[in-house]
């Protein structure tokens, strides 16, 4: 009959996969081979020590019994481990085998490390993430932001010159439809909308409420800004296609009404007299919004108060007929007034144009011919945007 001690010291076990915290040890030869020689006293059974290099401990036992090959887990990354085997049968046992030295890898990088490397604002932590491959520039964190929404809303252009020199889409939109461009316009990075234009980036994406990076751009309340994208050919008059068709400009007096954001918009190309999906303009919005400065700017660069809009009303009829808006109401008369006038003196041109009827007679020919008289007809009132005061 076989005594397992005499079938000899087991060789060390083969080292199978193996990742950041765990690894796959096979002995099967070595356990075929000891169960094929005393199979007579039944099975063999297999047992395993560990040692753990960083801890300095002594050997632990792991586990204990029949099987082929056995994954050890909860190891740590970057570790190194030694594991060694013995056999036993009917509480005799052979002597340990050789160690076999394992040492785990490195755990592999997440969107968490590409988010906090923006998070800190630490550019060498962000490439080596990007520099792994292992994780893509686009991938969002816990707010649907991705790495380029993120550092868009910081001073940290140079992340942003990376993340997209290593792919990051200058143009990927979150579920909400947010662009990066949109994060750069309202958190006010004028610095972080350069680089991403520079590198693409559309002016024209609406999000899901329906605003672009201009309309967001409004919200930030920055005259320098707003210069910026004028002098790159943003489109001031562009509508947005959630708020029934918004203007910059009339989201401007819609929201916070500063007189500063409405004259740059309109020195950049903003049309006053554009208006919304009902109808109104600018001026309807700011006059109800009780904005006075930005109203009085309107006013002065020609913005029409007689104006409908598509229920009639006027911006003249808002602030006269609300308690609230008297203030409006009186900074706006003389300009309603002189509009009128202007009106009044145009109809009586246009009127004494057509001048009275006279019949000639042709001595020669005795036919008769009919003509007007020659009379100048009035220049047309001021193109709106031109700057006027109500007493001119």
């Amino acid at each position: 009959m076989c005594d397992i001690t005499k079938v000899g010291t087991p060789p060390a076990p083969e080292v199978g996969e193996m990742n950041h915290f765990s690894v796959v040890l096979d002995w099967e030869d070595s356990l075929k081979v000891a169960n094929d020689k005393c199979k007579a006293n039944g099975p063999v059974k297999v047992r395993v020590e560990r040692k753990d290099s960083r801890s300095g401990d002594g050997w632990s036992q792991v586990y204990r019994g029949m099987a082929k090959t056995q994954k050890f887990t909860d190891l740590e990354p970057k570790s190194t481990y030694q594991y060694r085997i013995q056999f036993e049968q009917k509480e005799k046992m052979t002597a340990f085998g050789p160690p076999v030295t394992v040492t785990t890898t490195r755990e592999p990088l997440y969107a968490e490390n590409l988010h906090m490397a923006i998070k800190k604002m630490n550019l060498e932590e962000l490439e080596m993430v990007l520099k792994s491959g292992e994780v893509s520039p686009d991938v969002q964190n816990e707010d649907n932001f991705t790495a380029l929404m993120a550092a868009a809303k910081k001073p940290f252009v140079e992340a942003l010159e990376m993340l997209l020199e290593y792919g990051a889409d200058v143009n990927y939109t979150n579920p909400s439809g947010k662009t990066a461009l949109m994060v750069a316009c309202i958190t006010n990075q004028l610095e972080s909308v350069k680089i991403l234009r520079k590198y693409g980036a559309d002016y024209t994406i609406c999000d899901k409420g329906g605003c672009t990076a201009i309309h967001w751009a409004v919200d930030a309340r920055n005259v320098k800004l707003i210069d910026f994208l004028g002098s790159d050919k943003a489109d001031f008059n562009i509508k947005d296609s959630g708020h029934g068709g918004w203007t910059p400009l009339i989201r401007c007096a819609n929201l916070h009404g500063d007189r500063d954001v409405g004259l740059a918009l309109m020195m950049n190309g903003a049309d006053i007299e554009r208006t919304d999906n009902n109808g109104s303009t600018a001026l309807h919005h700011s006059v109800m919004r009780k904005h006075l400065e930005l109203t009085q700017v309107l006013l002065q660069r020609r913005s029409d108060p007689l104006v409908a809009n598509k229920e009639s009303t006027t911006p003249w009829q808002i602030a006269t007929s609300h308690d609230d808006k008297k203030r409006i109401a009186v900074l706006m008369e003389p300009y309603v007034e002189k509009i009128k006038q202007e009106r009044k003196r145009q109809a009586i041109s246009q009127a004494t144009s057509k001048g009275p009827s006279v019949t000639t007679n042709n001595n020669n020919t005795g036919s008769s011919r009919t003509s007007s008289s020659s009379v100048a007809v009035a220049k047309p009132a001021v193109k709106a945007g031109t700057v006027i005061s109500p007493v001119q």
